[in-house]
């Protein structure tokens, strides 16, 4: 979090560590999502370490598994900010887009009877500041598609009216098992960024 206000204060340079540091755990997150969860990309969860750490830890509210998307956006903001293009092609828009694979991967259909009913949204969920009461009684913290996940889909564009074309396997749930790969970064069509080839 000492993080966010590199690029607004201008001090940009200080974001390259984290986004260092962020490309290093990418192997070891591209095995916790395989394993842990069955996804592509990579995933880090509420706390990490220089060595990789990227599995869940620490009780309930290690259950997180939306840190990499969270973190996708310094990446995002650094290009935002300062329009290096080379940076966005070597290091960001990677980082971007396999985070973007692993939520893609994790998302599924919340049943009957749940707020979302219907709507592809990330689960396991939780907040840590909310628990509720279940119909038996007993306190929970694990939810499907918690607040604080929705707003990652925020965090990976930067803008509410510039959303990311979702893949067609996300149109419809029966499709859900052959996620199309993200090809762009978000909100900026790749002709006005970088060459990437398929």
């Amino acid at each position: 979090m000492n993080n966010w206000p590199a690029e607004v204060g201008n001090l940009a340079e200080c974001h390259q560590p984290l986004f260092d540091w962020m490309s290093s755990i990418v192997p070891s997150g591209e095995r916790t999502a395989k394993v842990h969860y069955g996804c592509r990309g990579w995933v880090v969860h509420h706390l990490s370490d220089p060595f990789g750490f990227t599995t869940p830890a620490h009780g309930v509210w290690g259950v997180w598994p939306m840190g990499g998307a969270w973190l996708a956006q310094h990446a995002w903001e650094h290009f935002a900010f300062g329009g290096d293009k080379t940076f966005l092609s070597r290091q960001g828009y990677p980082l971007i887009k396999a985070a973007a694979q692993f939520v893609l991967d994790f998302l599924v259909e919340a049943p009957a009877g749940t707020p979302a009913a219907g709507k592809l949204v990330p689960s396991p969920s939780h907040s840590p500041e909310n628990s509720f009461r279940k119909p038996d009684g007993t306190v929970s913290q694990f939810t499907y598609a918690a607040t604080m996940d929705l707003e990652e889909g925020q965090l990976l564009g930067p803008t509410a009216r510039r959303r990311p074309r979702l893949p067609p396997a996300l149109q419809s749930s029966q499709e859900r098992h052959a996620p199309e790969p993200l090809r762009h970064p978000p909100a900026v069509p790749v002709s006005q960024v970088i060459r990437i080839e398929p």
